[in-house]
């Protein structure tokens, strides 16, 4: 039996580099197809990378109890809620942040009822007001995407401004507690809040449910109150005027309270009572968690950490290595626990690093950190060779900060999951500008702090290793474009211009003619490039930069030009700030203003510009801070600059620095807090597996409905499975015809219901309506059932087979693809022949065909996982290329705009290639089979 593994095998690298500049690109096609396929069209702009980089302040925390799952949750100086999960007690984190609705401006609190219901707290922006108003969020996908609860209209109206604790003592029965001393509660899971009598004005800070009617919540200047019946809150006497921060409680008896100054309280009478203890701290303790009455953990200001395990007789110091306040801690075992800091903001400005997390696995005898986005918070450039291969360069802090810039570098194969293949030490160097020529070569230029120069990096292995070359200079590099794997051009600071065309072994400066800083290059080939800079400034060569010539800014242009790009050696586009654009069809010998007029209460500093064809480009910049939700600007011409459309950007980004576009208009940008965003449309989401027994799996948001085995159905002739429109439902379909409908899916018939008795039925495929189904025999007959229309079969054509194996339908409903075990494909309707590889030696027979969503090409796959793009099909990649080899492969399902597909085993394993994300397997889940026979995948 083999492994299921994730496969992404894309045609895009993407790179990131830290560089608010230019970015020089590289638009490379690696498709395995026979000839280059249409261009996908690019859809509405999405975040891909959520920038938690800037997370500054991690206030929540929470863990599942007897696991190694932890949430923490906070928010980035510009206001924008944050939340990070780890599944291995803290060793790795992945964001979810993407899953929060945009205008939640933090996420202050955060506790999971459930494995699945979790409940979290804190403000959202109200569009209406511009005020931030109190929040509370759910999930019930363990806190994969959440929604906004409705609460009380005197909570919203009124003085109280964030949620700041949540407690609940079980999945329905949760209460909440704001900054303005309000309390409200929720007894159907958040289905409706109402308000209850606060005996208390003073500001909340913390809060813990021992049950569904017991609840403790703590506050300023001493503040205890508590309910025994869910509705009616007492105030208890603490002893203690300091603010409480925090409480954990066990039962309804023993609780811990933490606060101001080295504050510990215990009760074990449920608050009848409570006893100070000594901390052995006179700093601030933030919150408290404890697993039993015996052990607890406790953290605050000044990098403070105390834990007992005697039930708080004697609490000892933990050091986990740092000064920074630590705002949360949860722990899920007497053993695993993490911690959330927050990072001071110097003179109010931004933070130098991101905000940390660190975690222990022995109890506190040793902490580890790790931050739980990589990124530095200035995520500058990026190169795009594909679709989904893109590389990302960020500089955790640039020379003007005064900090140690340190440079990281990102890069996704299958656009949705992102690795770090370069992480530089503080002061080693600060990356500002990306150029990836092909797939396995790119170049970082930048400043290196410790060595007072110019910094450059390269890779020639597709980023596996990185090594640092000799700039020879003192200047600061700004920008860099590689129109080759051995020649690149670099630009900086005082009109620095440095030149390879060794692959960097060697850097020679050139002669630019100027001192003004260069902030952004392009080079449309060797020879051609074009430079800007400050005042403004454009430099331009036809030598490769044997001279370099001043050209002439077009009339009206002012301020500094911060970037160009150059389609081909004629047509270039270059961007300044207020929305400033001049472009070239002449190699600059003319430049032509085409600003574009910008809206009240904005900047539109236009910081990168990437063209992707003659008269197509993509711009990005910053709208400023006045801007409502702070958004990020993009801008797109498609008549070579003349006229220009504002995209909707996904909210809040605070700018987006850097992009890069390939063909047909594809992009992707980076945020200057560290988000990622593209118009590449995502893939779709989930997937269902099924045997022939009639047992379903679903994966990812799949959903499962039913199952033969189920109502208690046991059949073993199930050959196929096709999904609803709307992802509600699923029909699965016998080797004689019979159809099962679950969920959503309606019956419309089957072959025994018309007395037809077969059984060679191999497939089924929907109608795009939801109303019907087609089903198909391995003669190549077909059955259409409700609204699915009967457009032709090969016995109607007199051609006789016995080797069909599959039934894709066209996206209009009005034709489908019948596939062969030889590789040959039949259209019918208006399903378009784009190819086969019928007549020709396959080494395993075909066993599934899968469509585009266009419906201008297909794929094929055979049983050891090799796949056939046809059409607009994009190849991504097989199961034998990726060097597994398998015989058991059943069938396959395609993603959005031929850019990615799903293949499954026998065995339930899945492979997934390009965007199509790996959701999961049968094998995965420690299930042995080998009686799968389909798969559907969800609508995108």
């Amino acid at each position: 039996m083999r492994a299921s593994r994730l496969v992404s095998l894309s045609l895009v690298t993407l790179v990131l580099a830290g560089s608010i500049t230019g970015v020089g690109m590289a638009l490379v096609s690696t498709t395995a197809t026979s000839s280059p396929p249409p261009p996908p069209k690019a859809g509405n702009w999405r975040v891909v990378q959520s920038p938690d980089s800037w997370t500054y302040n991690y206030t929540g925390a929470t863990c599942e109890p007897g696991t190694q799952t932890c949430f923490l949750s906070g928010g980035t100086f510009g206001g924008v809620a944050r939340l990070t999960e780890t599944t291995d007690g803290g060793t790795s984190w992945s964001s979810l942040s993407n899953g929060l609705p945009s205008l939640q401006a933090g996420m202050d609190t955060i506790v999971c009822p459930s494995a699945s219901t979790c409940f979290g707290g804190g403000g959202a922006m109200n569009n209406t007001t511009g005020t931030i108003v109190p929040s509370i969020l759910v999930s019930t996908n363990g806190a994969a995407t959440w929604s906004n609860q409705t609460l009380p209209a005197g909570i919203i109206n009124g003085t109280d401004k964030v949620i700041r604790a949540v407690a609940c003592g079980n999945t329905s029965d949760c209460f909440a507690f704001t900054n303005g001393g309000s309390i409200v509660a929720t007894t159907n899971g958040g289905g409706t809040w109402s308000t209850q009598t606060s005996p208390t004005g003073n500001a909340f800070h913390g809060a813990a449910c021992p049950s569904a009617t017991n609840c403790f919540a703590v506050a300023d200047s001493g503040t205890i109150v508590a309910t025994t019946n869910g509705s009616t809150w007492n105030a208890q006497t603490s002893g203690t005027a300091n603010n409480l921060a925090s409480i954990s409680c066990l039962n309804t008896n023993d609780c811990f309270v933490v606060g101001a100054a080295g504050t510990i309280l215990v009760t074990t009478n449920g608050g009848t009572n409570w006893n100070p203890q000594t901390s052995g701290t006179g700093n601030d303790l933030r919150m408290v968690s404890c697993t039993d009455a015996m052990h607890c953990v406790a953290v605050g200001s000044s990098g403070t950490v105390v834990a007992t395990t005697n039930g708080g007789t004697t609490w000892s110091t933990q050091s986990v290595g740092t000064t920074v306040p630590l705002s949360s801690v949860a722990c899920a075992s007497n053993t695993v626990c993490v911690i959330g800091t927050k990072v001071n903001r110097p003179n109010n400005g931004p933070p130098i690093t991101p905000a940390t997390a660190f975690y222990t696995s022995n109890g506190g005898a040793t902490w580890s950190t790790n931050i739980p986005c990589p990124f530095g918070p200035k995520v500058k450039a990026i190169s795009c060779l594909a679709l989904t291969t893109t590389f990302f360069t960020a500089s955790s802090a640039g020379p003007q900060s005064g900090a140690s810039g340190a440079t990281t570098i990102e890069k996704t194969t299958d656009g949705s999951h992102f690795a770090v293949l370069y992480s530089g030490a503080p002061g080693s160097g600060s990356g500002q500008g990306i150029s990836c020529p092909d797939a396995t070569h790119c170049y970082v230029a930048g400043y290196s702090q410790t060595n007072s120069s110019g910094f450059l990096l390269a890779t020639s292995n597709g980023g596996t290793t990185w090594t640092t070359q000799t700039s020879g200079t003192a200047n600061q590099l700004r920008a860099i474009s590689c129109p080759n794997d051995t020649t690149c051009f670099a630009v900086g600071e005082n009109g620095t211009i440095l030149a390879t065309t060794n692959s960097g072994t060697t850097w020679a400066p050139q002669v630019s003619g100027t001192g003004n800083q260069l902030l952004g290059v392009s080079c449309a080939d060797a020879m051609h490039c074009v430079a800007v800079g400050d005042n403004p400034i454009v430099l331009a060569t036809t030598n490769g930069g044997t001279t370099w010539t001043t050209q002439t800014v077009a009339g009206g242009i002012t301020g500094n030009m911060f970037a160009v790009s150059c389609f081909d050696a004629m047509h270039c586009v270059a961007t300044a700030g207020k929305g400033q654009i001049m472009t070239t069809t002449n190699g600059g010998a003319n430049w032509v203003n085409h600003s574009v007029t910008i809206p009240a209460h904005t900047v539109w500093d236009i910081w990168s510009v990437s063209c992707w064809s003659d008269t197509g480009c993509t711009a990005s910049g910053g709208t400023g801070f006045d801007a409502p939700g702070h958004p990020g600007l993009l801008l797109t011409t498609t008549d070579g600059g003349v006229t220009w459309t504002a995209a909707s950007a996904p909210s809040p980004q605070h700018g987006l620095p850097g992009i890069s576009c390939v063909a047909g208009g594809i992009c992707w940008a980076v945020g200057s807090l560290g988000g990622i965003v593209t118009n590449l449309a995502p893939s779709s989401n989930g997937y269902w597996l099924v045997g022939d027994d009639g047992g379903t799996f679903g994966f990812g948001d799949a959903n499962f409905f039913g199952s033969l085995p189920g109502l208690g159905i046991h059949v073993s002739n199930i050959v196929g499975i096709a999904g609803t429109a709307d992802n509600q439902g699923y029909w699965m379909v016998g080797d004689d015809g019979g159809a099962f409908g679950f969920g959503d899916a309606g019956f419309f018939g089957s072959l025994p219901g018309l007395g037809i008795h077969v059984t060679n039925i191999v497939g089924i495929a929907p109608t795009p309506d939801g109303k019907g189904y087609w089903l198909v025999g391995n003669d190549g007959g077909v059955f259409g059932f409700g609204s699915a229309r009967y457009y032709g079969s090969l016995p109607a054509l007199g051609i006789h087979v016995s080797n069909i194996v599959g039934i894709a339908p066209t996206p209009t409903g009005k034709g489908y693809w019948l596939v062969g075990k030889d590789g040959g494909v039949f259209g019918f309707g208006d399903a378009g022949f784009f190819g086969s590889e019928g007549g020709k030696t396959l080494a395993q027979p075909m066993v599934s065909i899968a469509p585009t969503t266009d419906g201008q090409g297909y794929w094929t796959a055979a049983a050891d996982g090799g796949n056939f793009a046809f059409g607009d099909a994009m190849f991504q990649g097989s199961v034998p290329g990726a060097g597994v080899h398998v015989t058991n492969v059943v069938g396959m399902a395609g993603v959005v705009q031929g850019q990615g597909y799903w293949m499954a085993g026998d065995d339930g394993g899945v492979y997934a290639f390009g965007v199509a994300s790996y959701f999961g397997s049968v094998p995965g889940l420690g299930i042995h089979i080998s009686n799968v026979t389909g798969i559907a995948a969800t609508s995108s």
